[in-house]
């Protein structure tokens, strides 16, 4: 799942991304590229197992702190 931020008036919360990981047997992965993402992203890894992994979109900037709270990585744009 990628939350782009890009539709105006869409917000896609925390706990509807986990309970869709929950509901959906497939692993979710999600990618969070709306500052500021770090809670959200706080939130999402507290969820593991049902959230696979969580990676960010910040091109790599923030790698390291994200890497300490638990972020599995980036995907940044090619």
């Amino acid at each position: 799942m990628q939350r782009p931020g890009g539709a105006k008036g869409i917000e896609l919360l925390v706990e509807f991304l986990v309970d869709l990981a929950r509901e959906c047997p497939p692993p979710a992965y999600v990618k969070d590229e709306v500052e500021p993402s770090f809670p959200r992203m706080k939130a999402l890894i507290r969820n593991k197992p049902a959230i696979k992994a969580v990676f960010s979109g910040m091109d790599g900037v923030s790698l390291t702190y994200e890497m300490r709270i638990g972020s599995d990585g980036t995907m940044p744009a090619s």
